[in-house]
């Protein structure tokens, strides 16, 4: 009894911490799912119900289209055409075209109403395995592929696959209709896929078109339910109304529904992007799913000759360089940070998942003419899109982002980043002043990742937790309590003391067990030497300090594990051991892909004591030089706060 309650409590904070508008529009959502509300503003139909309208798309097949790596183009077009589909950026899977069933459990779905499916469901399992070949990210695969070699056999492919969704799917049933997100980036891939392969029969351009306007009035019903949740999912049901209004000016609600569109963009771009561009869900990737979708809105201002609203383009350029500044410019990867379900919509270079320089380049470009990288293979996107950049290079100089809380901090060949962050709204992870470390283009300290939203282990909430990443954990509990699957309660707060060097606190634990963490990193070169502190403790705690150490090629001598740097931990007590492998996952595991974990190592330091100091050296050439670097930070940082 005395656990439910806990659990209420928690769930009624993180109620409260919602905010009283989006707790309406939640509390609306739920409603109208179990009065019945949706199914009579939605009706399972058929698709002979559905009203056909002429529409046009905006986008084209442009003449002057070079396409990267052909024949990795052509390869992959080739995989789709055989019946394979790729899930989450790396999973091929077969599919043949069984848009209701699961690559994950084998489960096969109904044809109930969408609103009569659960979110959660032990038996159907995630249900984003059957959502991701319904979102037509293959549209771009196929388009590449067709362009690459001139075969109509891709372009044969797009259409095929079209009638089989369509005839699996009817309007309103069955779990591809459950989100209004999915909704949306379907319907802007059909949209894509018929401006660039050109209308098919009369039949399947009728049928195309039908499919857009029963998506966009499933999107136009509910949108109310992604506004309530602060996250992504307004700004892509946005972007997908306002371009199904542009491209169907021939139906009635054409008009109402770009202006909705509109309006929710802006409104969603004001709350969910703060000025300096930190996002929202305090994660990059759903970062760039926002960016993805304000790209699209953008392209489909400039097709209307509508003004982008001011706003829209100061924050999107913001976050665009806050991506830039936490990148890998010799990859174009960013540390995998907060939640990440594998998303990476409307990818028209096949350079990958990982690469985060075609999404930057192309909105940098649409935004302002200029160019975020010096021209290479992440420049076929601005061929797709008809974006004609000039010679200039946008710079970048930027490292404190403090209204967000992200911090970069530089040595000669690395760089590091930390969160020092008050939360405002909702968090994603519980990694307040974990580092993430790149040396010499090597992500040596990586972000957990995120593995799974729901699976049957239960590891996905593993990943969510302070012991998922580098920094220090209390008493075996991360520096929040959770409240729902997607939710926290008793947001962490923090103090940043300086940037130069970086030093800063959180108080995730004072309330609980009364202990502070207050750390400072310092550079030397490439050497880093990072100082913690565990103070303001009158009881004995368990105190954990772990370093996630990039792959398993690491040995331990003492406190010293040794691996493509020296990582040394210094400390006047406790153990340090090294884990490695899958025998110890999840704590051992990285998720650098959503549902895939492969096996890292972890340095952890474990002692109790109601306070502690620890100085850990990485990068110095032998111990010695390590134990007198560590011996000076001790110097520059006591352990009072």
């Amino acid at each position: 009894m005395i656990g439910k309650l806990r659990r209420l409590a928690k769930v009624g904070k993180a109620a409260i911490q919602l905010g009283p508008k989006n707790l309406w529009l939640f509390a609306q959502h739920r409603m109208r799912t179990r009065n019945g509300y949706y199914e009579r503003t939605c009706p399972a139909i058929s698709w002979d119900q559905v009203r056909a309208f002429a529409g046009k798309s905006p986008f084209s097949n442009p003449s002057d289209l070079e396409i990267h790596r052909s024949a990795e183009a052509i390869a992959f077009g080739d995989r789709i055409v055989g019946g394979e589909l790729l899930y989450f950026g790396r999973h091929w899977h077969k599919h043949q075209e069984r848009w209701l069933w699961s690559a994950s459990t084998e489960f096969t779905f109904g044809t109930a109403h969408w609103s009569k499916i659960p979110d959660f469901d032990q038996k159907q399992g995630d249900v984003k395995f059957v959502w991701e070949p319904s979102r037509f990210d293959w549209v771009h695969g196929l388009a590449r592929a067709w362009r690459a070699s001139g075969d109509d056999k891709y372009r044969a492919r797009f259409w095929q696959m079209f009638e089989s969704w369509y005839e699996q799917n009817p309007p309103n049933q069955g779990p591809n209709w459950k989100c209004g997100q999915e909704s949306s980036l379907r319907m802007m891939a059909m949209i894509f896929a018929i401006g660039v392969f050109g209308d098919g029969t009369a039949e399947q351009t009728t049928k195309l078109w039908k499919a857009v306007t029963a998506l966009a009035g499933r999107v136009d019903v509910a949108i109310g339910y992604a506004i309530a949740q602060k996250n992504n999912h307004a700004l892509s049901e946005a972007a997908g109304l306002y371009l199904a209004g542009t491209a169907l000016k021939s139906h009635p609600d054409s008009a109402r529904w770009r202006a909705r569109g509109r309006a929710v963009m802006e409104e969603q771009v004001r709350e969910q992007f703060l000025a300096d561009g930190s996002y929202i869900q305090s994660s990059h990737n759903y970062t760039r799913v926002a960016l993805r979708d304000i790209l699209l809105f953008t392209l489909t201002c400039h097709a209307n000759n509508d003004p982008l609203p001011a706003a829209v383009k100061q924050r999107a350029l913001a976050a665009l360089d806050l991506l830039r500044a936490v990148q890998n410019p010799e990859t174009g990867r960013v540390p995998n940070y907060g939640a990440n379900d594998g998303a990476n919509i409307f990818d028209l270079t096949g350079l990958g998942y990982l690469d985060y320089r075609p999404l930057i380049q192309s909105l940098t470009v649409a935004l302002t003419g200029e160019r975020a990288y010096e021209p290479g293979p992440w420049d076929e996107e601005l061929a797709w899109f008809g974006l004609e950049p000039s010679k200039s290079i946008r710079t970048v100089e930027n490292v404190a982002f403090t209204e967000g809380g992200y911090y970069v901090v530089r040595g000669e060949n690395s760089y590091g980043v930390v969160r020092c962050h008050s939360f405002k709204t909702n968090p994603s992870h519980a990694d307040m002043l974990a580092l993430d470390l790149w040396h010499h283009g090597v992500n040596l300290l990586p972000d957990g990742g995120t593995f799974q939203y729901f699976d049957a282990t239960n590891r996905g909430e593993f990943f969510k937790s302070t012991a998922a990443h580098s920094t220090i954990e209390i008493n075996g509990q991360s520096q929040m309590e959770k409240g729902t699957r997607f939710m926290w309660s008793e947001w962490t707060q923090s103090k940043l003391r300086s940037t130069e060097p970086f030093d800063g606190e959180h108080y995730g634990y004072q309330k609980r067990f009364g202990v502070v963490h207050r750390r400072r990193i310092e550079v030397f070169g490439d050497v880093w030497v990072v100082s913690d502190s565990i103070t303001g403790g009158t009881e004995p705690v368990d105190i954990v300090l772990r370093w996630r150490l990039a792959g398993t090629n690491w040995t331990l001598e003492g406190r010293r594990a040794n691996g493509p740097v020296a990582v040394q931990v210094f400390a006047e007590a406790g153990e340090t051991i090294l884990l490695a492998g899958e025998t110890n996952y999840p704590e051992t595991g990285e998720s650098l892909y959503y549902a895939e974990i492969s096996p890292i190592s972890v340095l952890k330091t474990s002692l109790k004591a109601a306070s502690a100091t620890f100085v850990t050296v990485i990068g110095a050439e032998s111990e010695a030089v390590a134990a007198e670097l560590a011996a000076a930070a001790t110097k520059r940082f006591p352990a009072s706060p």
